[in-house]
């Protein structure tokens, strides 16, 4: 079975079809990435079902989810890109790739509140990647997450920041500096 078919049978037996949540977003298949960013939850509420950005051959469409996300913003007249994607984006400018996700997979501005636990996926996606040599928790809610999770040996070093939208593009060039100072 190819990579990508494989990818896609683990995250079925974890997302629900349709998903109306965000479990993840990354570019590609998830084990092209090396570090996991963990928030709390997705700010934005997209209105297209997540399997609509994971294509069976080649896995999640990130320029599809872009394009969405960034229109979803306009329509509430909201700048184009969050503070937290903006950082998210900067870790993108420094060549490391990641898997974005979150403890609480529901869109809620302000904080999870009662969220939707993504803690399957989580888990999934730590198991399923070799490369993976680092976390990056942000934000109380995933550094609890982080604190309570027995990471697998590949994983060289735990990040665990203040929440994103504070953060400083010099904190997240130094941690990309590291990421990829790994090997």
């Amino acid at each position: 079975m190819d990579r990508a078919m494989h990818w896609t049978r683990l995250l079925e037996s974890a997302i629900e079809r349709p998903c109306w949540d965000r479990p993840l977003v990354c570019d590609g298949l998830p084990d092209n990435s090396r570090v996991i960013i963990i928030g709390e939850n997705p700010a934005t509420e997209m209105e297209k079902d997540w399997w609509t950005y994971w294509k069976p051959e080649s896995g999640f469409d990130r320029t599809a989810f872009m394009s969405d996300y960034q229109e979803q913003r306009r329509r509430k007249n909201k700048r184009p890109l969050s503070n937290t994607r903006l950082r998210l984006e900067w870790i993108r400018e420094n060549g490391v790739a990641g898997v974005e996700t979150n403890a609480y997979c529901n869109e809620r501005p302000g904080g999870a509140g009662n969220g939707v636990g993504n803690y399957a996926v989580l888990d999934l996606l730590i198991r399923n990647m070799p490369q993976l040599v680092a976390v990056i928790a942000h934000g109380n809610v995933a550094k609890a997450f982080a604190a309570g999770y027995q990471f697998p040996s590949n994983v060289k070093e735990l990040f665990e920041l203040r929440h994103f939208r504070m953060e400083s593009r010099a904190e997240i060039n130094r941690i990309c500096a590291e990421i990829k100072a790994m090997g």
